[in-house]
């Protein structure tokens, strides 16, 4: 799960979100099929904090707040808790413009 969590930190690198996604798809779907008693709550929580990473980057701040939360569901992380307080100050900032 680490390994493909990896990987798309390079595609991120690259600017490749799609792919980026994709891979953390896949991460996601392995840890899902691992039995309860081997899972990584901490793991799979910088999985889903790197969806919210991808989100971000492809400018989506309703997802991206989304999988920030869902990951600190799974591990309460302070910096996570930071990029969400940042995502929806921006996110106020756009809609008040838009406005």
């Amino acid at each position: 799960m680490l390994v493909r969590n990896n990987i798309a930190a390079c595609y991120i690198f690259k600017k490749d979100y799609d792919k980026a996604l994709e891979v953390v798809e896949e991460a996601i779907k392995v840890y899902r099929e691992k039995e309860p008693t081997k899972r990584s709550f901490e793991k799979y929580a910088k999985v889903l904090e790197r969806k919210g990473r991808i989100y971000h980057l492809k400018k989506d701040l309703d997802k991206a707040i989304e999988f920030y939360k869902e990951s600190l569901l799974e591990n309460n992380v302070g910096r996570v808790s930071a990029k969400i307080r940042e995502l929806e100050r921006k996110k106020k900032k756009l809609e008040e413009k838009a406005y």
